[in-house]
């Protein structure tokens, strides 16, 4: 087999080892989680729906706007979960006098309060104060709890919602809720609103004072120097009035040279002369005769000599109208450059007039420039407050609601608390899951003995045999007595009888000797059923009915020999100890239906140790070992009591048993390693009691015969179908 089909086993061995304490696990957790699941009280929830406005961005697909819509809808989140829309709602509603918002403290709170009390030495005045504040708090606290608000993906929706104990409660809550939430806000922009329209009519008082004020000066600065300045607040149209008079003092200065020019060069040539000079239309009307006159003399000269009359005179008109154009233009650029030096010399004074004002005003410009935009400065932030003012105004007469209800609150009569299937399912596999963890944990947890390797190898033991776990249940018979340990007398042929036989054979195998016929059967502790083991051996032998077998209960202390066959124990082996009269006939008592015999434990001694130690015990023990061919003692458990040690020695040996799951290999050892001290003391075997029944043997066996035949098996059949 793999190790992972080990592991399987393994897992499925805990598990049936340890299914009782799983089922009750599993069990009480399931109960506890059905009670749970149906003793809350239900919670219903009530839904609406809410509407932002929000200003679209020009841009579709602007981050920015984007931006902005978030943030606004996230500021309607947190002002729908404020303490003041709750503390509206508890006083409105009266939820401090109402039970499911008013919370009874629980027990801790109780003892807190009562130590807190104590320990405090003197009482503040302002204790009952603090406490009043501290409830309130908490029932807010409450309230918001309740509220769950939530926005809608991709949209500028917000869902709310309300939790009661009742639907048309959480309902009505809800309804109030946003009204007292609405309202609230739209209370609040109309309070902010007339603030700020107060804190704007002050300012604009005092921006109306500021704006007098620089108007003022600058007017008074305006009639002081005699200047106006421009909107920027410099003076322009004397700075353009100095650039003027230059340019007129440059073109005269320009013209003056000009007409100098003309004036000095030679005028035989009768050159035109600019339009703008006097009498230059009387000289070009002469250059127009002189030039008739000259096509005309050309054209004589072609026909006429020199010496013509005609031509004699035409020449003498042309020489004296030329001189007449000479002399005119001369007396035109003489009249112009006069001119022009009388013009350039007024330009030139009226300059340096100009230049002077422009010094002045230039001095002036700084602080013009100052008082101007001062001016500017204040006209514009008395326009700006007043376009706030009427902004705001606008604002405060219009709707100032920028959220809106769309959906009333729902009436849902489907609770969404507790969810049950899930409680339940979740409870179902926690509870088997705890129970199996439970389990592993006992059973790694558990030093208890399972097995009798190590014994084996670490004592030099054999181990003689195993013997099933039968749940220490016992089944009364109709005669009273104890079918639990009647079994193999009852049953020859089940499993157990079985599993005693294989005992048998085992200590046949150790017992070579015929004269070792006294055995001594014990425990390490208490509870280990070494006195049913002692019964149900004997009985084996007994099975052979040409053997004598005796049982002996040499538990002293607590002797139970006599409870299982239902007698009184009056005499027994303490009386055949004390008495040495005392004939065996009268302690050894005969089991009728079988071949056993047994002698009860007798009247409880003061002293059994010493009672044990007498040699009288060895002598009985000769007796018996001729008279019997079996004599098993039932003895009191090792590591409480000395009994065992005693009887080791004077009998031919011990059968040492041990309970698996109950006894811890500790003490095994312990108990193993007392009687390996005693002088004389000789261990035949282990045997292992309360065996697991999954054990894969006993499963075969139990199968077997089963299937054979089942009437060999009823009545142990049936016990462990009723458990």
């Amino acid at each position: 087999m793999d190790d992972s089909g080990k592991d399987a086993l393994f897992l499925l061995n805990v598990i049936k080892k340890h299914k009782l304490m799983i089922l009750c696990i599993s069990c009480g957790l399931i109960i506890v989680t059905v009670l749970f699941t149906f003793s809350r009280v239900p919670w219903f929830r009530s839904y609406a729906m809410l509407e932002v406005d929000v200003k679209k961005p020009e841009a579709p697909n602007s981050l920015t706007g984007e931006a902005n819509s978030e943030a606004i809808i996230s500021t309607h989140l947190g002002k729908l979960k404020s303490t003041s829309v709750a503390e509206l709602l508890v006083t409105k509603m009266n939820l401090d006098q109402d039970p499911e918002f008013i919370n009874s403290p629980g027990l801790i709170s109780q003892i807190v309060s009562g130590l807190r009390s104590l320990i405090s030495t003197e009482d503040s005045p302002n204790s009952s104060q603090f406490d009043e504040i501290e409830k309130k708090n908490k029932l807010i606290k409450t309230v918001l709890d309740r509220v769950s608000v939530r926005p809608i993906h991709k949209s500028n929706l917000i869902m709310v919602s309300f939790d009661a104990k009742d639907p048309f409660q959480a309902k009505t809550f809800l309804d109030q809720f946003l009204h007292l939430c609405i309202t609230y806000q739209s209370d609040q922009r109309r309070k902010d609103l007339k603030d700020t329209l107060i804190g704007l009519e002050r300012e604009l008082q005092k921006s109306e004072m500021k704006l007098f004020d620089s108007e003022s000066q600058l007017v008074q600065f305006v009639s002081k120097s005699g200047l106006v300045p421009s909107s920027d607040g410099g003076f322009g149209p004397i700075m353009d009035q100095l650039k003027r008079q230059m340019e007129t003092v440059l073109r005269t200065r320009e013209l003056r040279g000009k007409y100098q020019a003309l004036d000095e060069k030679s005028s035989g040539k009768n050159d035109e002369l600019p339009g703008d000079l006097p009498n230059s239309e009387y000289v070009k009307k002469m250059q127009e005769q002189l030039a008739t006159l000259e096509v005309e003399d050309r054209r004589m000269g072609a026909l006429y000599s020199e010496a013509f009359p005609k031509r004699i005179t035409l020449q003498k008109q042309i020489t004296e109208l030329r001189h007449k154009i000479e002399q005119a233009q001369k007396e035109a650029v003489s009249a112009a450059l006069d001119a022009i030096k009388k013009e350039e010399l007024i330009s030139t004074e009226y300059l340096d007039g100009i230049k002077s004002e422009a010094m002045r005003v230039n001095a002036l410009s700084s602080q013009s420039a100052l008082l101007m935009r001062k001016v500017n400065m204040n006209r514009e932030v008395h326009s700006n407050l007043l376009k706030q003012y009427l902004e705001t105004q606008i604002r405060a007469n219009s709707n100032l609601n920028d959220i809106h209800i769309i959906d009333t609150g729902s009436l849902n009569t489907g609770p969404i608390w507790p969810p049950k299937l899930l409680f339940l399912s979740v409870g179902l596999f926690a509870s088997v899951l705890i129970g199996v963890l439970a389990a592993f944990v006992r059973e790694y947890t558990d030093d208890s003995i399972q097995t009798t390797k190590r014994l084996e190898a670490q004592f030099d033991l054999r181990e003689l045999g195993k013997i099933p776990d039968l749940n220490c249940v016992r089944f009364r018979s109709e005669n009273g007595a104890s079918r639990g340990a009647f079994l193999v007398h009852s049953e020859p042929q089940s499993f157990l009888t079985n599993a005693f036989r294989n005992i048998q054979t085992s200590i046949s195998f150790v017992v070579e000797d015929s004269d070792m016929k006294t055995w001594v059967l014990s425990s390490a502790i208490p509870q280990e059923g070494k006195s049913f083991v002692s019964m149900s051996l004997a009985f084996t032998y007994a099975l052979d009915k040409s053997k004598k077998v005796l049982l002996i209960d040499a538990d002293l202390r607590g002797p139970s020999i006599s409870r299982m066959f239902n007698e009184i124990n009056d005499d027994g082996l303490s009386t055949l100890l004390q008495s040495p009269d005392m004939s065996f006939e009268n302690v050894v008592h005969h089991h009728k239906p079988s071949n056993l015999f047994y002698m009860l434990a007798g009247p409880l001694s003061d002293d059994p140790v010493n009672l044990l130690r007498s040699d009288r015990l060895k002598d009985v023990c000769n007796i018996l070992k001729k008279e019997f061919d079996v004599v098993i003692f039932d003895s009191s458990p090792i590591l409480a009591f000395p009994d065992t040690r005693i009887l080791s020695r004077v009998t031919d040996g011990l059968i040492f048993l041990a309970r698996q799951g109950h006894v811890t290999e500790h003490e095994v050892t312990s108990a193993i390693e007392i009687i390996r001290s005693t002088q004389k003391s000789r261990i035949l075997g282990v045997i292992l009691n309360g065996v697991s029944t999954f054990d894969r043997a006993y499963n075969y066996y139990q199968a077997y015969y089963s299937g054979r035949n089942g009437k060999n098996w009823p009545a142990l059949t049936e016990r462990r179908r009723h458990e």
